[in-house]
């Protein structure tokens, strides 16, 4: 199933659940907005917010459903706020209870992969739910590669605090070795928590449970905002294959053999025209 398919579906889906949804609560959120200071999050979600400075920062929420929560955000002093959600019926619901409560927060009926481009690089904090995450295919990746070490960058550099759990003995051990002690650098500069040998077990809560793939031992992370998982990746093989009746010889480089970073795409095509 391909992206696009698999977001199409859970769109009709929410689409679906909007009606129910509406039924159960929103009368009372409507109500509850109407006070400036109201909020939707609990203890540990405002102080992870308070701790990163949220006041006057600006925040993006994906899958925002109907937008309480990052109208909570705003509430709580952030600057502007922007809820993106694909579903009309919930994108509906998030700007009646922006209205009861006067606040100023924009909400984008949208699929999160195919949001405009003009709100690139717009905000400093960004947050998904991690019951967001079930519904995204391909949100990221730990595969030892630039992927993890790439992200976990991202979000150091935008005030998260980040540790990057990695099902290997250290972050990024699939990379040339220049590149990746370079990076391993960049992220202990930016107070990345590294975790190796670190195999995911399963979440409750904002509690992460992983085992370490020697010891046997558990591994505990608590106060989790969001949990990124790896979900796989695979290599574009469309070029390959339409050269598959080629009598020459071929050598595979690059994202053909599995997504990777322009550097080591070029140090492999330097050792194939060494073989050459």
């Amino acid at each position: 199933m391909k992206t696009k398919d698999f977001t199409e579906a859970n769109r009709v889906a929410w689409d679906e659940a909007a009606p129910l949804h509406r039924g159960q609560n929103h009368d009372d959120l409507l109500s509850a907005f109407q006070a400036s200071d109201y909020s939707c999050l609990d203890e540990i979600e405002t102080a992870r917010l308070l701790n990163l400075g949220v006041a006057g920062k600006d925040v993006a929420q994906l899958c925002c459903n109907n937008g309480c929560e990052v109208l909570s955000v705003k509430n709580l002093g952030a600057a502007r706020c922007v809820g993106f959600d694909q579903s009309e019926g919930f994108i509906e619901q998030a700007r009646e209870l922006a209205a009861a409560g006067s606040i100023d927060c924009e909400f984008v009926c949208t699929d999160i992969y195919d949001i405009d481009a003009a709100y690139d690089a717009d905000f400093d904090i960004v947050t998904v739910t991690i019951g967001d995450l079930s519904w995204m295919p391909d949100l990221a990746d730990w595969r030892c590669d630039w992927v993890g070490m790439g992200l976990a960058e991202k979000l150091a550099r935008e005030g998260s605090h980040v540790r990057l759990c990695v099902d290997g003995v250290h972050a990024g051990q699939n990379l040339q070795m220049y590149l990746r002690d370079y990076w391993a650098g960049e992220l202990h500069k930016l107070r990345v928590e590294i975790i190796p040998y670190a195999r995911l077990f399963g979440a409750d809560g904002d509690t992460v449970y992983f085992l370490h793939s020697t010891s046997g031992e558990p591994i505990i992370c608590e106060g989790v905002d969001t949990l990124v998982m790896a979900q796989g990746h695979q290599p574009v093989t469309s070029l390959e294959k339409e050269l598959a009746d080629c009598s020459c010889d071929i050598h595979l480089i690059g994202d053909c053999l599995s997504p990777r970073s322009a550097e080591e795409a070029i140090y492999e095509g330097l050792m194939a025209a060494r073989k050459i």
